[in-house]
């Protein structure tokens, strides 16, 4: 029998408006900890949220909204997102 070729490790990433790891309960504390299992079988997991962390964290990037004029001939305001790290 021919054993499956290794699959190359995943990049997975989370998408949350606040996120705070520790919390006791939630959607939080399970992103948390299903993050956590993907980490220890050889994944990239991170979390992308607007919430400002604590302490830092590399597999948390925060993300900011911001309002930025295009040239457009209405002038029109859109919203766009800003990786802070």
């Amino acid at each position: 029998m021919t054993e499956a070729p290794e699959q190359p490790p995943l990049t997975v990433a989370f998408l949350l408006a606040s996120y705070t790891p520790d919390a006791p309960a939630g959607m939080e504390r399970a992103t948390a900890a299903l993050a956590k299992g993907l980490r220890q079988l050889g994944h990239r997991a991170i979390t992308l949220t607007a919430a400002e962390q604590a302490e830092p964290d590399p597999d948390v990037i925060r993300l900011l909204a911001e309002n930025r004029r295009h040239l457009i001939p209405d002038r029109t305001r859109h919203r766009g997102v800003v990786l802070v790290s």
